[in-house]
């Protein structure tokens, strides 16, 4: 599967709000990688005549860019916002094919996604030293799957996972720090398909942490029904809850939590569950919520948005 490809399997297109005017944004044209104000107009130059499509991120003071480009799809750059090289380094994991995303998770941490195959990949978190130098990174934590949701706290990463045989369904849950077998080390959670769902049963919009780290949500799909699956962490093990959704009728793009809510965002807007209520009853949906995907560019049109930066305000 190409770069392309996977990227717009990624891609969101979400209802927005107006970003402020100190939001910088990474955007993606035919000439490369570049930094833009909230107007649409360029800011510098992050890489040029550099084959896209990129994957590209930046870190959480604004500072620096990581990306990684088509081609070699397995090397990661950390750039400055004028584009001068920090670090460069190639993915170790011999299964990679290509960096499919990448982001931080504070000021030293950086993850990244790689593609293996069909419904195949591996994570990984690196531990950065105060010089940046990607070459020098320690591997925090590993992990095998797709679609992987890494916690806030950064010390467990989940991903979905399916069997070569069968094509069951699982989930994947590891914790700690170190390379270890992907055979062992991480706790499979296998959820019963649905009731009245058939065999072809699947996740859709990808994995999600509450914010203290004591539940996942997941959204099981069958024949165009949707079912809310939450994982709770228990001593000794996750125990699953699994509620209809009977109300919302387009797919889930993305999967997130907000306070005693599981927030589902689709193509045509954001909606709320609340977990507190006994049924799974599909909120109004939620208006403004992510910045947009696409910005119009002064002279060039409208172009992808790659990630925002926003100085005093919440991307």
């Amino acid at each position: 599967m190409t770069r392309q490809l996977l990227l717009l399997l990624s891609v969101l297109a979400l209802p927005w709000q107006a970003p402020a005017q100190d939001c910088k944004a990474l955007v993606e044209t035919v000439n490369g990688l570049f930094v833009a104000d909230a107007t649409g107009r360029i800011l510098s130059t992050v890489a040029s005549n550099v084959r896209g499509p990129f994957v590209a991120a930046f870190a959480p003071d604004g500072r620096l860019i990581a990306y990684s480009p088509a081609q070699p799809a397995t090397e990661v750059v950390l750039a400055d916002l004028k584009g001068r090289v920090v670090s460069e380094t190639e993915i170790e994991q011999p299964a990679v094919t290509a960096v499919i995303r990448l982001g931080w998770a504070g000021p030293n941490r950086l993850w990244y996604e790689g593609h293996t195959g069909p419904h195949l990949g591996a994570f990984e978190l690196w531990e950065l030293p105060e010089n940046f130098d990607l070459r020098s990174r320690k591997v925090a934590l590993t992990a095998y799957g797709h679609a992987c949701a890494l916690s806030g706290d950064a010390t467990a990463v989940a991903c979905l996972g399916e069997t070569s045989g069968s094509g069951k369904r699982f989930i994947v849950i590891k914790q700690g720090a170190g390379r270890e077998d992907p055979n062992r080390g991480g706790e499979e959670v296998y959820p019963d398909p649905p009731r009245d769902a058939d065999a072809t049963s699947r996740f859709e919009g990808g994995l999600a942490w509450s914010q203290d780290g004591q539940h996942l949500a997941a959204v099981q799909v069958s024949d165009n029904a949707r079912w809310l699956l939450i994982l709770q962490r228990e001593q000794g093990g996750w125990q699953t809850q699994r509620r209809p959704l009977a109300d919302l009728s387009e797919p889930v793009e993305r999967i997130g939590f907000a306070e005693d809510s599981v927030i589902l965002e689709g193509p045509h807007g954001a909606h709320a569950v609340s977990l507190s209520r006994r049924e799974a009853e599909v909120g109004t949906a939620i208006a403004d919520r992510a910045l947009p995907r696409r910005l119009t560019l002064v002279g060039a049109g409208k172009v992808p948005v790659l990630d925002w930066f926003c100085a005093r305000a919440s991307r």
